[in-house]
């Protein structure tokens, strides 16, 4: 049975650190339970770009239509109200806010 913790368990174990050279920011890669690659790169406004395949993916919105939960098929399973460290362990003591779709995937906005 898959539950939050063992979702959180599995994106801490998967996590790979990786530099981006060209930006010389941190970037983290995640591979997920069907091979799908996704990097998490912190932005010059501190939040998290989160880029990959999101052909299949489930969200909610709250009342205001902001996206406060994504799920994209085979995981990473993210919410508002998360811990920015489970996806780019540098970033500490923030949480997710919602996110905001981009061209490339999304931008997960922090607080």
């Amino acid at each position: 049975m898959v539950t939050q913790k063992n979702v959180t368990e599995a994106l801490y174990k998967s996590i790979i650190n990786i530099r981006n050279k060209e930006t010389k920011m941190d970037k983290e890669t995640h591979i997920n339970r069907y091979g799908n690659e996704f990097t998490f790169t912190e932005d010059p406004d501190g939040n998290i770009l989160w880029e990959g395949n999101f052909e299949y993916i489930r969200t909610s919105l709250n009342e205001n239509k902001d996206i406060i939960m994504i799920d994209p098929g085979g995981g990473p399973y993210l919410s508002k109200g998360m811990p920015s460290s489970l996806v780019h362990p540098e970033i500490e003591d923030k949480e997710i806010v919602k996110f905001q779709e981009i061209k490339t995937g999304f931008k997960i906005i922090l607080k």
